[in-house]
């Protein structure tokens, strides 16, 4: 009897080892809840978001990750700063005014468009050839936009006269229309508008042709990742493991981007695939060159110090802001590598 006791005994920790190695003992772990909020209604370029929910990315990282459609950079800083979400994508001169004008919540902690998507798109058959065309000429516009102020710092810039330039006044839904039918000359907007609209001005008789502002003196940083500071006080390796994920779906994108597309169209049914493809493609084109060749995906996060300066002193300018900020208040390259 006593020995049958002793080899219980000694069966006892082999078992438990036996069961810890099968990962029997314990469930595994949750993946932490994450909510991102994109910065508009989902549209092509949000497949890189889809495509690493989709495609596992996030999950590898384990993270559960919730996309919620935004209404601007203000929504998503207030969103930020309430506690009401975890991370956001928001255009960076947007994130930049509310830090100007004396929010501290949100910190950058990875850039996503290296060079902004803004563009003058214009009809090539309006007699406009080089920006000092656009003087005396129409601007379709909606009220309140971002575009209705930046576009006067490209013209002042880029040397247009814009005493006679007469503005149509849309909804931010219609506002392109009176261009592509002919009732405005020119347009602030941004660059994946373009392959989607071009067929339909062809079909008023038109050809549309864009200024980028990249390429006339306005080379500042389009939107990035943005998070509370009090996330990256408590929570840093929540802050890595997402900024790593996104990065490298972002990547993933670039080289799979019909992959992320009907990844992007199975969660909003509503979209349709060719317009959305060419979005992102284009947006990947001109605001994200690198991602399709980077060694290291956090390399396509780093913020340049410089072109973060230039974006918070455009954005002064064109919203008449007199308070000034230092840059180093506004983002952490903690996260991400140098290209």
């Amino acid at each position: 009897m006593n020995s049958i006791m002793e080899m219980k005994k000694l069966l006892l920790p082999v078992s438990f080892a036996v069961v810890l190695a099968l990962g029997l003992a314990t469930p595994a772990a949750a993946a932490d809840k994450v909510i991102l909020k994109t910065d508009f209604s989902p549209v092509g370029y949000h497949a890189m978001f889809y495509g690493g929910v989709g495609s596992g990315i996030y999950k590898k990282h384990d993270l559960d990750v919730e996309i919620l459609p935004g209404a601007g950079a203000l929504d998503s800083v207030v969103s930020i700063a309430g506690g009401k979400i975890t991370f956001a994508l928001a255009d960076t001169g947007g994130v930049a005014i509310a830090v100007l004008n004396g929010a501290r919540e949100p910190k950058v902690v990875a850039n996503i468009f290296e060079f902004t998507p803004m563009c003058i798109l214009y009809l090539k058959d309006k007699g406009i050839g080089r920006p000092q065309d656009l003087a005396g000429k129409t601007v379709a516009n909606f009220g309140g936009s971002a575009g209705q102020k930046l576009w006067k710092v490209f013209a002042r810039i880029n040397k247009v006269d814009i005493a006679n330039v007469k503005e149509i006044v849309s909804s931010p839904a219609t506002y392109l229309n009176p261009l592509v039918v002919g009732q405005a000359d020119f347009s602030p907007t941004t660059v994946n508008q373009t392959p989607n609209l071009a067929p339909l001005a062809r079909q008023s008789g038109h050809e549309l042709a864009e200024f980028r502002f990249v390429d006339y003196g306005m080379n500042y940083l389009g939107s990035s990742i943005i998070t509370h500071a009090k996330t990256i006080e408590q929570r840093p390796d929540l802050v890595r493991r997402f900024v790593r994920a996104t990065l490298e779906s972002v990547q993933w994108t670039a080289r799979n981007p019909e992959a992320a597309v009907d990844y992007l169209v199975q969660s909003n049914p509503q979209l349709k695939k060719p317009a959305m493809l060419l979005d992102l493609k284009t947006m990947l084109d001109v605001s994200i060159p690198r991602a399709r060749t980077a060694g290291n995906p956090l390399q396509l996060g780093w913020i340049d110090p410089a072109k973060l300066r230039l974006t918070i002193d455009l954005m002064r300018e064109a919203f008449d802001l007199k308070t000034t900020i230092d840059p180093a208040i506004l983002y952490t390259n903690d996260y991400v590598a140098k290209p």
